[in-house]
């Protein structure tokens, strides 16, 4: 599994940029950039998705989690039963995945989304927000995450 967010070439780079998402697993794939309107703030999203996956994934109570995209109408489902997560788009299975592949996969995120963080400001609240989910993600994740 793969998950990645990315920026148009080309662009200035700011705290509310914005890109696009792309979640790869196996032959299947969920894109925001098949539709312009679907663009969202990456910086802000992925504190959000990230944030929503580790409720989802620490909160035994708690049986799914939706993303929406930060100021986009992309959105998508991931849905826990009996330890197996699947993401929905649209009331349509998209794929299927494990707590481990999801936890690795926001990982790498995380890791190719720092590439970008040079160019905003660090006193900015949405870089202080990344920093916070980015650690919390590490801390509720690290037994994972350093295999």
């Amino acid at each position: 599994m793969k998950i990645r967010f990315y920026l148009p070439e080309g662009e200035e780079i700011h705290e509310y940029s914005l890109g696009d998402i792309d979640i790869c697993n196996d032959d299947k794939v969920l894109s925001s950039s098949d539709n312009a309107r679907h663009q969202m703030m990456i910086f802000i999203s992925i504190s959000d998705l990230s944030q929503g996956i580790e409720s989802l994934l620490t909160n035994d109570s708690q049986k799914n989690y939706e993303f929406i995209g930060t100021d986009s109408s992309f959105q998508f489902l991931i849905n826990r039963t009996q330890g197996k997560l699947s993401i929905t788009s649209g009331n349509k299975k998209v794929m299927s995945t494990t707590d481990e592949e999801l936890v690795q996969a926001l990982w790498e995120c995380w890791k190719d989304t720092e590439k970008y963080t040079e160019f905003i400001s660090h006193d900015s609240s949405v870089y202080l927000d990344m920093i916070d989910a980015k650690s919390s993600f590490q801390r509720a994740f690290a037994n994972i995450i350093q295999k």
